[in-house]
């Protein structure tokens, strides 16, 4: 799967932009992204899906309730997702964004 170097974007309230770091993890695609509106600027994971014709992309927040904010570092939060894979409360709701031309 390709993005583009880097998103920006609006994800409820907060802004978010992502030098993005794609990744598999126990087989998903991920992204993370950094929410330049805390002034921690910590990271955040999505699952990630980018249409075939490259015009829609769907994301899901991995969950905090499932891996908790105080796990900081990549590896361990790697274990974690792949632990939870099957979890259903692994990801938060599905957001949808399409490209406008």
């Amino acid at each position: 799967m390709k993005l583009a170097a880097y998103l920006a974007g609006l994800f409820g309230v907060a802004l978010f932009t992502a030098v993005v770091i794609h990744s598999d993890v126990a087989g998903l695609p991920l992204v993370s992204a950094q929410n330049i509106e805390d002034k921690d600027r910590k990271y955040v994971y999505f699952a990630c899906q980018l249409s075939s014709d490259g015009k829609r992309l769907t994301l899901r927040r991995v969950s905090t309730d499932v891996i908790p904010k105080a796990i900081t570092d990549s590896a361990t939060i790697a274990r974690q997702i792949e632990k939870s894979r099957d979890n259903p409360q692994l990801f938060q709701e599905l957001l949808e964004y399409t490209r406008v031309p």
